[in-house]
């Protein structure tokens, strides 16, 4: 890397919120790539996808070494495939917001220690690798911990309704197909891009914390869980963990955050906030910067302007 103790502009297809880089539309949202691109012709309506968390990629995120086992389990897109993988979770157990059954506030929620999330995970989620890479010398030390999937188009992506979208050596390049199509967008990540002051978690999309302890709450708050007497076997129905379906509250969310797409990442959008940015740092190098642009409050110069160029309807 080429380092410099000067005050120099960068600028970058992404950041870390401790960087200071000037952001710019990433070349893969502007190039016709289809493995980046939403194609509205691919996509089904909501109540045609499946009750699926659905998510393919590369173990990209970090190097890792055969002589050094165990720290790339704790790599963003390796721990992805491990909470979601119900053979490797087992009798484990984890958090989520269930229905409180003491009976003492109808309604309420509270949290629950005690869940076991195998079961749900290998009806309500895919996600796995596709190929190996980023290993030295090879990937062949972790052939026991992750089997190798099929890949998959977005045409079939889209056949879910929910899709997380995880860092790997870099920010993700499919975060604005996510959000053209009619899923639902999950979003983990540390990386910053040029229209995340437009996105707002909630509205647009559903955060999700980098370290994935609130997985389970959201996909069990939007797919709820088993609420017939006597689907929990063994489990007596007073104390049974139970979280009621919330697929509405998805829907919207994911039309939401679709609509808002349609507005601010289009093609238009990305040329609008390109040139934008290239006028606005062509002024502040200008050695003219305090004129250019602008005189004043505006006054004679500005009326002498208007009358000279008048405005076209």
């Amino acid at each position: 890397m080429l380092v410099t103790h000067k005050l120099v502009p960068i600028f970058g297809e992404c950041k870390v919120n401790v960087n200071s880089d000037i952001l710019f539309p990433a070349n893969m949202y502007w190039k016709h790539d289809k493995r980046y691109q939403h194609d509205d012709e691919q996509d089904i309506n909501w109540d045609d996808k499946d009750d699926m968390l659905v998510w393919r990629g590369v173990t990209s995120g970090g190097t890792a070494f055969d002589d050094e086992y165990h720290p790339w389990w704790q790599m963003h897109r390796q721990r992805l495939v491990m909470i979601t993988n119900s053979t490797a979770l087992s009798d484990n157990t984890t958090s989520i917001l269930a229905r409180d059954t003491t009976g003492k506030v109808e309604g309420t929620y509270a949290v629950n220690d005690n869940w076991q999330p195998a079961a749900f995970a290998k009806e309500h989620t895919d996600i796995g690798f596709t190929e190996k890479t980023a290993c030295l010398p090879n990937c062949g030390f972790c052939k026991d911990t992750f089997t190798m999937v099929n890949q998959t188009t977005f045409a079939d992506t889209f056949k879910s309704k929910y899709l997380i979208d995880v860092d790997g050596h870099s920010f993700s390049g499919r975060w604005r197909a996510f959000l053209q199509s009619r899923s639902l967008g999950l979003k983990a990540t540390i990386f910053r891009e040029w229209h995340d002051s437009h996105l707002w978690a909630w509205r647009h999309f559903v955060p999700v914390d980098n370290r994935y302890d609130d997985m389970y709450s959201l996909l069990t708050y939007f797919i709820g869980t088993p609420s017939d007497p006597g689907s929990d076997e063994g489990v007596d129905d007073e104390v049974a963990i139970r979280v009621p379906c919330h697929d509405y509250e998805a829907f919207k969310l994911a039309k939401q955050g679709r609509d808002w797409a349609a507005k601010l990442l289009g093609r238009e959008a990305i040329e609008i906030y390109l040139y934008r940015l290239l006028l606005e740092y062509a002024r502040i190098v200008d050695d003219n910067r305090d004129r250019i642009g602008f005189v004043g409050d505006g006054g004679h110069e500005t009326e002498e302007f208007d009358r000279r160029v008048p405005a076209v309807n």
